[in-house]
């Protein structure tokens, strides 16, 4: 029993020769410490044993075990030995020999051993049994191995695995499609020391937008070991923030270390198409129209990755193996989880769009058609482009062994607008390269309408089918396509059968923006818009240029500016106009956006079913940053850098952060803070006057954004005047507050008017734009206060009946019949007060045009009615609307008669009433009830256009031309008026 216990060990110790095996299976970058070989390669130990070796006598067997259950079955556990001997139920057989020049004799036994080349990929543990004894041989980590003509991730060129697995440094391409720029990325793959985090608790977790506190700016991060570090730090919780690029670089890191050749590819103008029918809408809001919002969308550029295998699970002749799509950001679930891919690349250049995995999401991503939409007031859209060439444009990636960029767009499809092209696209869609073209779906689609006063002739205009349109233009400056339009394809008409008085057909306008000077952040953005026509005769245009703050990823931020101009383009000659948009306008809403979509929206105002559109996505130039090293650089001494950085704002820039990194030259993120001084540029002194004046300019141009940011210097100014008038400095309030509420900055707009209101109290303006912010807002209770206020001041006020009419309606089905008894405080506006701000509204209302005026009408005072009335007269009116709608026309007048005796204020019962008269031909009535809701409201367009068809009727076609014209002053470009216009002035 004693011997026994102190037997020696048959097994006298094992030399890995850690360093040596790692230098030859590429892994000595990661480790010279620890056993890191692929698989498919032999590496070598060297067991030593007390006694000599007889293989016949005494086997030597080996196991190799990976992960907590191992299993033959699965790969992960192999036993293999000398003399070999292979069981049939092992999925991967690792296999065992002695090196040639072996002494079996001695004991000392240099063994060489080899995964197979399918073996997992993983942690393993080699245990050795000899004579009844067995003993730890190694513990290693297998990867794949790119190197090994039987892995499935075989890369036959040297200088593509030098890239592809080897380097840590790359270039990740961003910006947009006409205006490409890189960010240097260290992907630190074989530093010491699974990748989205939305729904699977991956290495980083995605945000697009908002605040970033509790981690850091995608944009902060330029390499994958400071994330990964980190997110091991923190007990591998995801790292905040990240988005695409980041995704991507990280996942970039992780392949290639695992063996697999990865690299990081860029796709501009990617679609994102949610309902996998391979077409993006995009909508587009007519001037006065709120933005519509599309659950598709175009990213400006999308990254992700490409991994490089085989792919035995599509085809058996390898007619898929080679580049494959992985995409770590999270955007649609994949069978339950976010993820997307592995994805064939030759796939999608083929349209086998069946093929797991992902393949359709993919191919709509570089191929989805974009169709423009124009949503016009009364909800109808006007298709004005449908642009097949738009998305999956310059995909790029980083050129092997240098730093430039290479188009990898043909990897992916045919070339754009070939028919190789559109037969792929057409196969995408159908599986049958047979299929006829099915005709295209109606251009205009209407939505259902409900009450009368939001639907008639007027307003919902007859009009079907997109004149013409523009291409778009991707990147500052760029140039558009060839205008093109329903019923004129070819560019030889615009518009469907538009034609002039001559029967001329008119040809399309092109326009493109052009770039007057590069757009560098920190200065004014110059554009151009460049207008052409080879029309013999002159077109009257008018033209709608929005600038809107955006996220790389297609969604919009923050409105920026409108501006809406009138123009003639001259017979054969070209138009240009500038386009400014100015630093002090953008540079807020730019700190967290990646570019600025300037965007034309163009009508031919004689043919307004011709729309053109153009658009530009501006990407700044961020300021350049020279790094300069002092001195010779040498191995393991410090050295000294130098940094350059100059602020071409005209303002100071705080809280900045510089962040320097760098595999093998830094072990850890270093930052230092620093302020950067304003550059010595005086500028020139304005009054607050002025600055008032300035932005009275700016609001009449729809340039929202600058003029909120001139009345905010006009604020300060004031208040450090000696001549500081309450009254002024409310206005100022008060004319900010109309230009947060243009913008949509609702509740900016209400803290502005409340403002307003203390200084200059019951300023009606003012309660009227707080009004319509709370309406906005929903916060209906404080809108119907405010709408109910200014009805104390002047009863007359339009907007503020019609408020408290939607008001009434919006709390009636919210909060019962007992709604009012919820409602804040009404204030009492003294008598005092009411005098003297109703003489200033009656002083500023503008002077009834002529049509007000016509048979007589003359502006009478209408008492304000009770609660009681309004209700009363709001129920009449609506069975008045039940009536028409079943073309009970004479019953419905009754009603609307009945109405208003209980509301003789309610402008929409009396054009309500008119459009009765017009329809049983009592056209003198109807042209008094348009006198009537004239007088309340001197510019309603139902109210003018009703009247002009009954004086149209009545033969009067000098009051029906002065109607039309007085509505088309208001709303330059209601189709119906243009259309009356016409067929009224042939009739001269």
């Amino acid at each position: 029993m004693t011997d026994e216990l102190v037997k020696e060990s048959i097994f006298q110790g094992v030399e890995l020769h850690t360093e040596t095996n790692n230098t030859e299976h590429h892994t000595s970058e990661i480790s010279v410490t620890e056993l890191i070989v692929r698989r498919g390669q032999p590496f070598t130990v060297t067991l030593r044993l007390r006694q000599p070796f007889n293989p016949d006598r005494h086997p030597l067997t080996v196991m190799a075990m990976a992960g907590p259950e191992p299993r033959e079955d699965f790969g992960t556990m192999s036993y293999f030995g000398i003399p070999p001997s292979v069981r049939p139920s092992a999925k991967a057989s690792w296999k065992l020999e002695l090196h040639k020049n072996s002494a079996p004799h001695t004991g000392v036994l240099p063994l060489i051993i080899t995964p197979p080349a399918d073996a997992p990929i993983g942690e393993y543990i080699l245990t050795a049994s000899h004579r009844d004894e067995d003993t730890l041989l190694a513990r290693l980590v297998v990867l794949f191995n790119t190197w090994c003509p039987e892995d499935g991730v075989f890369l036959p060129d040297e200088a593509e695995r030098q890239e592809y697995v080897m380097s840590e440094q790359g270039i990740i391409y961003k910006g947009s499609g006409n205006y490409i720029n890189s960010v240097s990325w260290d992907f630190g793959q074989f530093e010491d020391d699974m990748i989205n985090s939305q729904d699977d608790h991956g290495v980083v977790y995605g945000k697009w937008g908002g605040s970033y506190v509790g981690g850091r700016s995608p944009s902060h991060w330029s390499g994958s070991h400071a994330i990964l570090k980190h997110w091991l730090n923190i007990n591998c919780h995801p790292v905040k923030f990240g988005q695409c690029w980041v995704f991507a670089g990280v996942m970039c890191s992780v392949m290639r270390l695992f063996g697999i050749p990865c690299r990081v590819v860029t796709n501009y103008s990617s679609a994102h198409d949610t309902n996998s029918n391979l077409t993006i809408d995009v909508y587009h809001a007519d001037y006065g129209v709120r933005e519509r919002e599309s659950p598709d969308s175009v990213w400006n550029f999308h990254v992700w990755v490409e991994g490089w295998m085989k792919r035995p699970d599509l085809a058996v002749d390898g007619k898929f193996d080679g580049w494959q799509v992985l995409d770590p950001t999270p955007q649609e679930m994949s069978n339950g989880i976010f993820c997307c891919g592995p994805a064939s690349v030759k796939a999608i250049q083929s349209g086998d769009v069946n093929l797991k995995y992902d393949v359709p999401f993919v191919f709509a991503e570089v191929n989805a058609d974009c169709v423009d939409w124009l949503v016009k007031a009364d909800g109808s859209k006007l298709k004005i482009f449908s642009d097949t060439k738009k998305v999956g444009q310059n995909i790029s990636t980083k050129s092997v062994g240098s730093k430039k960029r290479r188009n990898i767009t043909d990897n992916y499809k045919h070339r754009e607008g070939s028919e190789k092209e559109r037969n792929v696209f057409k196969y995408a869609l159908t599986r049958d390269f047979t299929i006829d073209e099915e005709e295209e779906e109606n251009e205009v689609e209407e939505e259902n309408e409900e009450a009368m006063e939001t639907s008639d002739g007027a307003t919902t205009g007859t009009s079907r089918g997109a004149g013409a349109a523009t291409g778009t233009s991707a990147g500052a400056g760029a140039a558009t396509g060839t205008s093109r339009g329903a019923g004129a394809a070819t560019g030889n008409s615009g518009g469907a059968g538009a034609a002039t008085p001559d029967n001329i057909p008119l040809l399309p306008v092109s326009l493109r923006f052009r770039e007057v000077s590069k757009p560098l952040n920190g200065k004014d953005v110059k554009l151009d818009l460049v207008l052409r026509s080879e029309s013999r005769v002159a077109r009257p245009l008018s033209i709608n240029i929005s600038v809107q703050a955006m996220r790389y990823n297609g969604s919009a931020v923050a409105h920026i500016q409108t501006e809406v101009k009138e123009e003639i383009l001259q017979p054969g000659k070209g138009l240009s106009i500038p386009v400014l948009v100015l630093f002090s306008a953008y540079h807020k809403h730019m700190v967290q956006c990646d570019s600025m979509k300037v965007s034309a929206v163009v009508t031919d105002k004689e043919n307004p079913d011709d729309v053109y559109l153009a658009e530009s996505d501006v990407v700044l130039l961020d300021p350049p940053l020279s790094i300069i090293v002092s001195g010779p650089v040498r191995l393991n001494h410090e050295t000294s850098v130098e940094l350059i950085f100059k602020n071409p704002a005209n303002e100071t820039l705080t809280d900045c952060e510089l962040t320097v990194s760098g595999s093998g030259l830094l072990r850890d993120e270093t930052p230092w803070n620093y302020k950067a001084e304003m550059p010595q540029k005086q500028k020139s002194h304005q009054s607050w006057s002025e600055l008032k004046q300035a932005g009275n300019e700016r609001f009449k141009r729809g340039q929202y954004g600058e003029a909120a940011h001139l009345y905010s210097d006009a604020i300060r100014e004031l208040e450090k005047s000696n001549k500081k008038n309450p009254e002024d400095l409310g206005i100022l309030y008060s004319n900010r507050a109309a230009s947060y509420l243009k913008d949509g900055n609702c509740g900016e707009c209400v803290k502005d008017c409340s403002m307003s209101l203390e200084l200059y109290p019951f300023n009606v303006k003012s309660l009227l734009r707080r009004a319509a912010a709370y309406e906005a807002l929903e916060r209906y209770r404080q809108a119907y206060v405010d709408y109910k206020t200014a009805l104390q001041i002047d009863c007359n006020i339009a907007a503020a009946h019609d408020g408290t009419n939607r008001m009434t309606k919006a709390l009636t089905e919210a909060d019962g019949p007992s709604w009012r008894e919820k409602l804040p405080p009404i204030p009492t506006v003294p008598l005092s007060v009411r005098e003297k701000l109703s003489q200033q509204t009656t002083a500023n209302t503008p002077t009834p045009n002529r049509a007000a005026q016509q048979n007589g009408s003359r502006e009478t005072k209408r008492n304000t009615p009770s609660d009681k009335d309004m209700k009363r007269g709001q129920a009449l009116k609506e069975e008045g609307n039940a009536l028409v709608k079943k073309g009970e026309h004479k019953k419905a007048i009754e009603k609307y008669s009945q109405s208003l005796k209980h509301n003789p204020t309610e402008v929409t019962t009396f054009t309500n009433r008119a459009l009765c008269y017009l329809s049983v031909r009592q056209y003198r009535e109807a042209v008094r009830d348009c006198d009537e809701a004239l007088v309340i409201d001197s510019s309603n367009i139902k109210a003018l256009y009703r009247r002009a068809q009954a004086h149209k009727e009545l033969k009067d076609v000098k009051a029906s031309v002065d109607d039309l014209n007085n509505l088309l002053t208001v709303e330059p470009n209601n189709a119906a008026a243009l259309k009356l216009l016409q067929e009224v002035q042939r009739k001269k």
